[in-house]
């Protein structure tokens, strides 16, 4: 864990713990790198409509502007939801920076975006009434559209859909049945398997 100095909390200081039917959601916004997007990136975050929600902004020690976006952006914020903002005192790499975000997370689910994904405004509650209908999923995705570094907006990216049997071997090496972009997952997953 970082120097504690390096965490503040901004927004919604008394965030509700959440119930059966409305859990607390981390939505955990990673960085690095990312002065360019990372604004787009804070705003889709802070427009989610689903409470009780916890936004942790974490920026992974970049060269760039980033972090001061970042802060910027938390410092600004007056909204309904809590807002956490880590910065590293070193790259800690794109799996040690989910793992120490996971750790800091207080959500019974984890929702996982880039400083260079959007969400719309629905995204959090959407995912939420997903896991709600199907008790045994414990890690979903959803379609993405894609948007090319100027802005525009291209096509819409499928998961692949299957009923037949998937090797897990094959399944792992196939980089595109999960769209991380759009994934969420439920806490007990990440208590089983671990960092």
């Amino acid at each position: 864990m970082d120097d504690p100095e390096l965490v503040s909390v901004y927004g919604n200081l008394n965030l509700p713990v959440g119930s059966a039917s409305r859990p607390l959601v981390s939505l955990l916004l990673i960085a690095y790198n990312q002065e360019r997007y990372v604004r787009a990136a804070i705003e889709g975050a802070f427009a989610q409509e689903y409470s009780p929600l916890e936004i942790i902004l974490s920026d992974d020690c970049s060269p760039d502007r980033t972090f001061a976006i970042m802060e910027e952006m938390a410092r600004e914020y007056r909204g309904e939801h809590k807002v956490l903002l880590v910065e590293h005192a070193k790259n800690l790499g794109l799996i040690g920076h989910v793992n120490d975000l996971l750790e800091r997370a207080s959500g019974e689910i984890l929702v996982l975006a880039a400083g260079d994904d959007i969400s719309l405004p629905n995204r959090v509650g959407s995912l939420v009434r997903r896991f709600a209908a199907d008790s045994t999923a414990k890690l979903i995705h959803s379609n993405a559209v894609e948007i090319d570094k100027e802005g525009r907006v291209g096509a819409i990216q499928r998961p692949p859909a299957t009923t037949e049997y998937v090797d897990p071997e094959a399944l792992a090496a196939s980089g595109s049945i999960y769209i991380g972009a759009t994934g969420a997952f439920k806490r007990e997953l990440f208590e089983t398997f671990g960092p």
